[in-house]
């Protein structure tokens, strides 16, 4: 018996140690990734005042919409660039959370303005059923909640056929707040 508790042991201790070398090279393999990552995110920020500039005599009403959008989406990457290189919070299993206080009926505005573009290519509508009027604070992340809903809003584009509507709503009860994004596509089976 005690042998065998002995093995079990020694098994046991030989797995935890290539779990957490696994463990060591998946966090070295992130930061390299999110580093390397970063190279072309610097390039596309240097160049952006420079096409800035360079559109400045453009009459087309969108480029100014598209530059926004642009700049907008690259300072998100970066954010979450910066935040996949926090290894530290990572390593200890804590997502590291900026809470603060965010009108949550213009943050989700704004992401939907932000699918415009995108969304009309595949003449797909969003509806935007938020009331601007009403101001919905609560104690957040806006740059993690700007991501779920981006990805909610994304994945709504993809699997909607085209002419089809998203629409978004943010409801309030005794100060919970609910952003919902419901869209046409065919569903999960």
């Amino acid at each position: 018996l005690a042998g065998s508790l002995a093995r079990s042991y020694y098994l046991i201790q030989k797995r935890n140690k290539k779990l957490r070398w696994l463990n060591d090279e998946k966090n070295k393999l992130m930061g390299i990734v999110a580093h390397d990552l970063r190279n072309p995110l610097n390039m596309i920020l240097g160049l952006m005042p420079l096409l800035e500039s360079d559109l400045k005599n453009v009459k087309d009403k969108n480029i100014d919409k598209y530059l926004e959008l642009l700049n907008a989406s690259t300072d998100r990457m970066r954010d979450m660039i910066d935040r996949v290189l926090d290894i530290s919070a990572i390593e200890n299993m804590k997502v590291n959370l900026k809470r603060e206080k965010t009108d949550l009926s213009q943050l989700t505005s704004s992401s939907i303005h932000n699918f415009d573009v995108i969304a009309g290519q595949k003449k797909i509508k969003i509806v935007d059923n938020i009331d601007q009027e009403t101001e919905r604070n609560s104690i957040v992340d806006p740059n993690y909640l700007v991501q779920v809903i981006d990805n909610l809003l994304s994945n709504a584009i993809k699997f909607s056929d085209q002419g089809k509507n998203i629409e978004v709503s943010l409801t309030s009860t005794e100060g919970h707040h609910e952003i919902a994004v419901k869209d046409e596509g065919p569903g999960i089976s």
